[in-house]
């Protein structure tokens, strides 16, 4: 797993290049715990996080999150 964007909470943003899908980007929430995929590819995670203005938020908050 490769974390590329963290928090002071403990969230953060990953990818796994020996997933079978390696190019989708996780998001990783500390509380409540748990992951999900927030973009298919860093590419469109990059174009989604610039479309909302640099808000974090927006892109995590109607995620629902499967148990680590």
């Amino acid at each position: 797993q490769v974390t590329f964007a963290s928090d002071i909470c403990g969230n953060y943003f990953s990818f796994n290049p020996e997933a079978p899908d390696p190019e989708a980007v996780y998001y990783c929430s500390h509380d409540p715990a748990g992951y999900a995929v927030v973009a298919p590819s860093f590419l469109e995670y990059l174009q989604s996080f610039v479309a909302s203005g640099f808000d974090t938020l927006s892109l995590t908050e109607r995620l629902d999150l499967h148990d680590f």
